[in-house]
């Protein structure tokens, strides 16, 4: 085994020796600047189970809302789907627009959070032939309600429509 030899990145709040200005040079003191983040590593371990044991509510009710998603844009004249699997991540675009400009619409004029581009997977853009434009990707989570579904699927069929 060969040994290599690190260096701090951050400097400060040595904790282990309160008394002196410079970090330490042991391991691991040298390379634990300051104090942990101890309440948010608290409340990710408490999200981690919240939700191992919510597991089967949350699946079964983000492939709902994925499907009435799916099956409520897939219809919209202008609407090229990329997603026919209900897993909580839906991929469109709509007619001609930069999915920059969908995503940006979508945010300013409707509330509706998506992200655009590439989405770090070029070589699925370059199969889908969106290389140039990318994608519109609207993403499921726990607190989305059939509510929000019927606005972003009402909200992208309006869109299609001035597009036209």
């Amino acid at each position: 085994a060969r040994k290599v030899s690190l260096s701090p990145i951050r400097f400060g709040g040595t904790g282990t020796d309160s008394h002196s200005a410079k970090q330490p040079d042991g391991f691991p003191d040298g390379f634990e600047s300051g104090t942990l983040n101890t309440p948010a590593i608290a409340g990710l371990g408490q999200a981690v189970l919240w939700t191992y044991e919510n597991m089967d509510r949350i699946e079964k009710e983000q492939r709902k809302l994925s499907e009435m998603l799916i099956d409520g844009i897939k219809s919209i004249d202008g609407v090229c789907l990329y997603t026919h699997c209900p897993n909580g991540v839906i991929s469109f675009n709509l007619s001609s627009m930069p999915s920059g400009q969908v995503a940006d619409i979508l945010a300013e004029r409707y509330g509706i959070a998506s992200r655009s581009g590439l989405h770090c997977a070029p070589l699925v853009h370059r199969f889908l032939g969106t290389e140039q434009r990318g994608a519109v990707r609207l993403s499921l989570g726990v607190c989305n309600t059939v509510k929000d579904i019927e606005k972003a699927i009402s909200a992208i069929r309006e869109m299609a429509a001035q597009a036209r």
